[in-house]
């Protein structure tokens, strides 16, 4: 989920959208996906899969940050790009910070404007 995907990703969902896909319904999107990308339908379809079924959706920008939806009521009331650090957990019981110990290193950061 490289930012440069995360931008080809989020095109492919908008032009689904504008011409009446449906981005909630895995067949649907699969077809739309077929005849729209042809080389890259599997590499979408492996990323649409984890949008709905794990919640990371087109904010989930690829450089380490989530983007501000600047649509949304409080992404009118900030003036940033980019909000919280993406983290995504493939785990079913992930460990938390302070159970994994010294293997984890919390690098206080500076805004980004």
């Amino acid at each position: 989920m490289t930012k440069e995907f995360s931008l080809q990703y989020k095109k492919t969902i908008e032009q689904c959208i504008s011409q009446g896909g449906d981005i909630f319904n895995e067949k649907a999107f699969n077809n739309f996906t077929k005849i729209a990308l042809h080389s890259e339908h599997k590499k979408v379809q492996a990323r649409f899969r984890v949008m709905n079924q794990f919640g990371a959706n087109t904010l989930y920008s690829g450089n380490g940050l989530t983007k501000v939806d600047i649509n949304s009521p409080w992404g009118e009331k900030i003036n940033s790009k980019y909000g919280v650090v993406e983290t995504f957990t493939f785990e079913r019981d992930p460990l938390t910070i302070n159970d994994l110990n010294d293997s984890v290193t919390i690098i206080p950061l500076k805004p980004i404007h």
